[in-house]
This record gives C-alpha cells, structure tokens and sequence, in this order.
C-alpha cells in the first residue's frame, strides 16, 4: 500500500506549538517525548489513515501516552491527509476544527 501525503495546517501547526510551549514549562524531556509521540502517529497515519469519522467527514487519531488526538481529513483520491487541528483530547467540540 502507498502512504499518504501529508499537509499540516496552519491551525494545526498553531495547536502543536501551543502543545509543545505548554509541555516545555513543565519539563523540556516531555515537550520532546510529545513530538515525537506526535510524529509517530503522524507516521502511523501515512500508512493507516481510514479510522472512524467522527464528525464534518473529520477522523480523529489518539496520540500515543498523551491526552491530544490529531483531527484530519483524508483525500483517498489523492491520497492526502490535511491535518486540521492537534486539540486537547477533552476540549470543547465546539472549538473543535472545521474542515
């Protein structure tokens, strides 16, 4: 199977920071383990997009060991994933991303 391409968004990449300034006060190494945990399931998505839609044709996947899910679209005809948010897992779904 061909993995997909993926296009981080600008809102997306804005959570991420976010994640990562939050993580960063509290202790560098956790900052660190944060993004590579997301890069591996960013990696793990190329491979495997096609989970469950949760809402707006929006998926969300869990990121490993920490409370975010990654909220993404996928185009199966051009195989793309847009990545349209990295949100606290138990954040409001009304400020959740849309598509």
């Amino acid at each position: 199977m061909k993995k997909f391409k993926v296009v981080i968004l600008s809102e997306a990449q804005n959570d991420l920071r976010y994640a990562i300034d939050y993580y960063s006060k509290i202790d560098i190494k956790l900052a660190k383990r944060f993004l590579k945990a997301t890069k591996t399931t960013v990696n793990d998505l190329k491979k495997m997009p096609l989970f469950q839609i949760k809402y707006d044709q929006i998926r969300l996947r869990i990121i490993q060991k920490f409370p975010y899910t990654i909220h993404y679209l996928v185009n199966e005809r051009n195989q793309t994933i847009f990545i349209y948010g990295i949100r606290y897992a138990t954040s409001d779904p009304k400020t959740w991303p849309k598509p």
